[in-house]
């Protein structure tokens, strides 16, 4: 079932709800006025009736929005080359940072960013008296995540994460490592920081540029 044919299916029953929901002009009730209860059983079956046609129809725009933009509203994002050739772009594309680096350039920007979220982390560890999981394959991974953010969009965004859109959640800054839910409440969806109290937490407070890249390895 298509969000679509769910669509579809809830603008029938609303439909239906809005044609039963009044009695029929020959109905005894009609003939009193002192049928509040009725008429609030109406009124509420109206209600729920264009609710749930409200409901159907965002859940739709908003499941197709993303990918049905109209042809006219593709706009040239980049120069166009010597071969006379233009890319586009839709609207809802993000650019990359990394956009026109070389290998070489993106090499040295993944390390430098990889060292300092490494720091970042040891740092973070002994300041709120967290521990790094016993197994530092999993700590070696979000850092490298974190590092691969910091590069591509300008700041750590969680990467243990699924976003629509990356950039306005980084832009956001909720999701930005240290992220609120740590800060506030010591709560690390990633397993990076660790409590005392967490079956996984182990004795280490520091790991190593070189076990990050180590452990971390074959992570694109």
């Amino acid at each position: 079932l298509s969000l679509l044919d769910f669509f579809l299916i809830c603008t029938r029953y609303t439909l239906c709800l809005l044609l039963t929901a009044a009695p029929p002009p020959d109905h005894p009730r009609t003939h009193f006025s002192a049928t509040s209860n009725y008429s609030n059983n109406m009124n509420r079956s109206r209600f729920f009736a264009v609710r749930l046609l409200l409901v159907s129809l965002f859940a739709t725009t908003t499941a197709f929005a993303p990918t049905a933009w109209p042809s006219s509203r593709i706009t040239c994002t980049s120069t166009c080359t010597g071969t006379g050739t233009c890319s586009t772009r839709s609207p809802t594309a993000r650019l990359d940072r990394t956009e026109g680096m070389s290998a070489e350039d993106r090499e040295i920007a993944m390390d430098k960013a990889t060292k300092a979220m490494t720091a970042f982390t040891n740092k973070y560890l002994q300041n709120t008296g967290t521990s790094l999981c016993t197994d530092k394959s999993v700590p070696a991974v979000v850092i490298k995540g974190l590092a691969e953010h910091k590069v591509t969009l300008g700041a750590p965004l969680c990467p243990c994460r699924f976003y629509e859109d990356k950039e306005a959640e980084a832009k956001d800054g909720y999701w930005n490592c240290p992220c609120v839910p740590m800060r506030e409440r010591h709560e690390c969806h990633c397993m990076l920081f660790l409590t005392e109290d967490n079956p996984f937490a182990g004795s280490e407070q520091e790991i190593g540029y070189d076990e990050v890249v180590d452990f971390s390895k074959g992570m694109s």
